[in-house]
């Protein structure tokens, strides 16, 4: 909605960017079209070449992401982002291209410190902050945080200004949304996730994941889908155990356009 404010009335094109994990909700992609016709915008959906989903990341990596370990990020978001630049022509020369990501200090503890020193209207290369190896020509594409000091209520009281809609899973009960569920999202999150059909299967098939590295002894650190949560007892009573569920409801820090550590193998 920034962007087009800003960029419409000068005749500039505008495209918007949906890294498709294979991990959204339904409620996400209705929301796209929503968002397409409402804006009247083209939105391009970028996929792993690799990779089918996040579960299908997760069996060929042979780990579960962590909060030292984003692959997932890296290879389903971040990755195929850059090669849809670059077959695009936007990383040949500067001034063709300026990203607008929606990342915000207020989403989590990891975001505050990684953007501590930039500002709303500060304009950096890409290029600093795609945490990608070999990524000189991303120079070229310039990129900025326009709400990245905004609260969360102020992100809201905007789109109802405008009189936009937003995606369903608010109504729901959650505060982020993205893949689903994000395996570093909150105990709040997960446990609406579960109770969902969709993520109720999206879950399934991480226990399936989980289970099987148990019994193929895979011999890898991160193979349980989170270190101190039951989550087959999350999936048998749809919710965690009582014991577990404090202090565990601050997000991981994923999101929409989650943000990412160089992919590292645990």
């Amino acid at each position: 909605a920034l962007a087009i404010d800003r960029h419409r009335p000068r005749g500039e094109r505008i495209i918007a960017i949906h890294n498709h994990t294979g991990h959204d909700h339904p409620h996400t992609y209705k929301h796209l079209d929503y968002i397409a016709a409402r804006y009247g915008v083209e939105i391009v959906m970028t996929r792993s070449e690799k990779y089918d989903d996040v579960p299908d990341f997760i069996n060929k990596a042979q780990y579960f992401p962590a909060s030292n370990a984003r692959g997932c990020t890296t290879a389903l978001k971040i990755k195929p982002f850059i090669k849809w630049l670059r077959d695009t022509g936007y990383t040949n020369r500067g001034g063709l291209a300026h990203i607008y990501f929606g990342m915000r200090a207020a989403e989590s503890v990891n975001r505050a410190t990684k953007y501590a020193d930039l500002g709303d209207e500060d304009v950096f290369p890409y290029s600093d902050v795609c945490g990608i190896k070999n990524g000189r020509d991303l120079v070229h594409v310039s990129a900025s945080l326009p709400i990245l000091s905004w609260p969360t209520q102020r992100v809201f009281e905007f789109l109802h200004g405008r009189g936009d809609k937003v995606n369903d899973l608010y109504g729901m009960g959650h505060s982020r949304v993205g893949c689903y569920p994000c395996v570093l999202a909150g105990r709040v999150e997960w446990e609406i996730a579960v109770n969902d059909p969709f993520g109720r299967r999206q879950i399934k098939k991480f226990l399936d994941s989980q289970d099987r590295f148990a019994a193929e002894k895979n011999p890898r650190k991160l193979i349980k889908i989170h270190e101190t949560r039951d989550v087959h007892y999350l999936y048998e009573h749809g919710r965690f155990p009582e014991e577990q569920r404090r202090g565990l409801d601050t997000q991981g820090g994923c999101g929409l356009f989650c943000e990412s550590e160089p992919e590292k193998t645990p």
